[in-house]
């Protein structure tokens, strides 16, 4: 037939073809699009990263101590860093925009990059975990014991549990953070990688 013939004679790299599945990916199919879900959750990690800067700010402002607060902007440098990044990626992501680029080029763009994205965040929050971990131990334990830093690090047990603390802490948040892009994104990311597939062995 006619039909079979035509459509046989489709290539995958066609102009058409690219055009026909992008349309695909219209505003009316948004919520099927991995893509789209992508820039959901990136959204949502934008939002986050925005209420902790204010909340870093906060306690920056409140408590006076000078270990935490170093601790503190090093911390909020860290998420405005984060928020930038995320807000880069979340820009970048137009579901169902035709480009320049073919449909396969822009999905392996978008999947290349947000996984170096996370993957980036992880490492470099390696750096920050213990900063986090020493100003709000330190915090803790001036305000309940009444002291000087100098006074409560003075003592051996405490010096002690702060190591403990340090070494268990830094694995447990590294792979929480694993967990919650996970959660966040890997779902997404899994779909569009499936649909990476799918175009490339059509």
């Amino acid at each position: 037939m006619d039909i079979e013939k035509s459509w046989k004679d489709l290539k995958p790299d066609d102009q058409d073809w690219d055009d026909l599945v992008k349309f695909s990916l219209s505003k009316k199919r948004e919520p099927l699009d991995p893509l789209y879900k992508l820039k959901r959750s990136l959204k949502m990690n934008i939002g986050y990263a925005l209420l902790i800067c204010i909340l870093y700010i906060a306690a920056i402002i409140y408590f006076t101590l000078p270990v935490f607060r170093i601790s503190m902007i090093l911390m909020l440098g860290f998420t405005v860093w984060g928020f930038f990044t995320a807000l880069r990626e979340y820009k970048n992501i137009e579901p169902g925009v035709k480009t320049s680029h073919s449909l396969l080029e822009d999905m392996e763009r978008h999947y290349f990059s947000i996984n170096h994205w996370i993957k980036t965040q992880e490492k470099v929050a390696l750096f920050f975990y213990p900063i986090a971990v020493t100003g709000g131990f330190m915090m803790g334990g001036v305000v309940g014991s009444g002291k000087t830093v100098g006074e409560f690090m003075s003592k051996p047990i405490v010096i002690i549990a702060f190591i403990i603390i340090l070494v268990v802490l830094m694995p447990v948040c590294y792979y929480l953070a694993k967990w919650m892009n996970k959660k966040a994104f890997g779902n997404h990311l899994d779909q569009l990688k499936e649909n990476i597939d799918q175009l490339k062995n059509v």
